[in-house]
């Protein structure tokens, strides 16, 4: 493992910061997204739940940097930090990460607020009106924290902030004023962040790739959440793929780009879900799998397995492998539904297609497979599963083309299993 990649197979929630930090590699990238995204890991008795800094944060000497495509939450990071100190890890933030200010947060909430029942299911993380000002090449950037004269006049470039007051007004919100705005950079002493965290994040993974370190990429949301190959508009104002690397440090040769899936499938907020399942079964799987937003604490939709989708997050990423998470979950079920295809499709049944209008009207087609009793939160190796547990992995992998790698049991780091043997 030199270079790998670690990408959200489906919308989001997948578990994609336990296998970054079991995974364990020497450099560990924050690439793209903000604090809507949180990582839930488990180490022994130990709970994190990261939404800003990688998930390497909780492995002593490692080097963990935030990209500059990040939209940063630096309240959020803070005690982040502090982890990472208790931990013996090293954290750099690019000088050009974005900042999400109070304003960024007003307006998310107000925006939703105002759609009503046709709402998006935002987190109100700012994020997305973060990316509005990196679009308009606006907004503050972590190095305009450093004092209060910079972080000020980021704030008045090109009539930003009045621009900003105006929108927020609209929707009749009143926004923190300037001098509020500069307070809040001062009790969070956020220049000191600058002086002691900020740097170059583009040449020192440059640096760690000339020296053979191990290079862990961590996507937020999944490949289903992307502006451009996912449920738009519902979906996320960020590059969470492979391309997002490209995007945050340039051309980035990767050796391996593992897609991590649910052995199931969720999604949180509005959005088409073809394979959802009957509210009676929702809550059964939501309450063994404890499906709630790490972010928000919202209750996650839950749906079949959906092979369709898959196969189109593993072509449209390159991913070269697969891991599956939450298998432990689908254990005491007689039978297990996992769709193959969809009906009355004009593109023909096994193709996914992005657009919201053609998912709502498809009907999934379901294969039945056997499920299991046992209880495999406890297995260590791939031949302790049940033989219809491994039946199960191995027709995921034989549908989608590419092989299994790692299986998760259960929330810890040790209860992660090599596949297949």
């Amino acid at each position: 493992m030199s270079q790998t990649a670690v990408i959200g197979a489906q919308w989001g929630d997948e578990g994609k910061g336990k296998i970054v930090d079991y995974l364990g590699g020497e450099v560990n990238i924050r690439f793209a997204g903000g604090s809507n995204a949180g990582h839930t890991l488990k180490v022994d008795d130990d709970k994190y739940v990261i939404h800003a800094a990688p998930s390497g944060i909780i492995r002593s000497g490692t080097h963990n940097l935030i990209g500059r495509y990040v939209a940063l939450d630096l309240e959020a990071l803070i005690p982040e930090l502090d982890i990472a100190h208790k931990h013996q890890s090293k954290v750099m933030v690019d000088m050009m990460a974005r900042i999400v200010l109070p304003i960024h947060k007003q307006l998310d909430a107000a925006r939703e607020q105002a759609c009503g029942k046709d709402k998006i299911g935002t987190t109100n993380r700012g994020v997305s009106t973060c990316y509005e000002d990196f679009a308009t090449r606006r907004g503050v950037v972590f190095s305009d924290m450093a004092t209060s004269d910079s972080f000020v006049k980021a704030l008045k470039y090109m009539g930003y902030y009045d621009e900003r007051c105006a929108l927020l007004r609209y929707y009749g919100v009143e926004p923190w004023s300037v001098d509020r705005l500069v307070e809040w950079t001062r009790s969070n002493n956020f220049s000191w962040l600058v002086s002691n965290f900020g740097g170059n994040t583009r040449r020192s993974l440059n640096a760690s790739i000339s020296l053979g370190r191990r290079v862990v990429f961590e996507g937020a949301q999944g490949v289903m959440l992307f502006l451009h190959s996912g449920t738009y508009p519902f979906a996320t104002s960020c590059f969470g793929g492979p391309d997002g690397i490209q995007v945050c440090f340039g051309h980035v040769e990767l050796d391996r780009i593992l897609g991590v899936t649910k052995a199931y499938a969720t999604r949180v907020g509005a959005g088409p879900f073809p394979t959802e399942m009957s509210r009676e079964m929702t809550d059964l799987i939501r309450t063994k799998g404890n499906e709630f937003g790490s972010t928000t604490g919202r209750e996650r939709r839950c749906g079949w397995l959906d092979l369709v989708a898959l196969r189109y997050a593993c072509r449209y990423a390159g991913l070269t492998e697969l891991v599956v998470t939450k298998l432990d979950v689908l254990s005491g079920f007689d039978n297990l539904n996992v769709c193959i295809a969809y009906s009355e499709d004009e593109l023909g049944p096994e193709i996914w297609s992005a657009e919201a209008s053609y998912l709502s009207t498809v009907r999934p087609i379901y294969k039945n497979l056997a499920g299991w009793k046992e209880d495999i939160t406890s297995c260590s190796r791939a031949r302790d599963l049940p033989e219809a547990a491994r039946q199960y992995l191995d027709f995921m992998s034989s549908q989608v083309g590419l092989p299994i790698k790692l299986v998760s049991v259960g929330p810890s780091r040790r209860q992660t299993i090599r596949y297949p043997f």
